[in-house]
């Protein structure tokens, strides 16, 4: 889904003279400011102005999450995956499958 998505956003970049996704995420620059901004023009939508550093105070001040809480989750996904087993909300151990380690990426209550 995710890589649709991206596909989709590449080509109406490329189709309006603009580059490219660049990665953006664990060992790809989360520490970094985005040099881009973004404005949907959606009504109740969040903006982002360029260089942003999404580790500032100033960042989505709704975000639950800070860059160090995002490193930790990362840590214990890549944990999890070498396990080969997840713990679900009742610290019941839960085999990881595809769909196990979707739903935990994605933050879905499946799990």
């Amino acid at each position: 889904m995710h890589e649709q998505m991206l596909a989709r956003y590449d080509f109406e970049r490329l189709s309006r003279g603009l580059s490219r996704v660049k990665a953006y995420g664990p060992g790809s620059g989360w520490e970094k400011p985005l040099a881009e901004g973004f404005n949907s023009k959606m009504k109740f939508c969040s903006s982002r102005p360029a260089n942003m550093n999404l580790g500032s105070a100033k960042a989505y001040t709704f975000a639950k999450s800070s860059l160090e809480e995002l490193e930790k989750f990362k840590d214990r996904i890549q944990f999890a995956v070498a396990r080969g087993f997840l713990y679900d909300k009742n610290e019941v151990k839960v085999k990881m499958t595809m769909n196990n380690l979707g739903n935990t990426i994605l933050a879905n209550e499946a799990l």
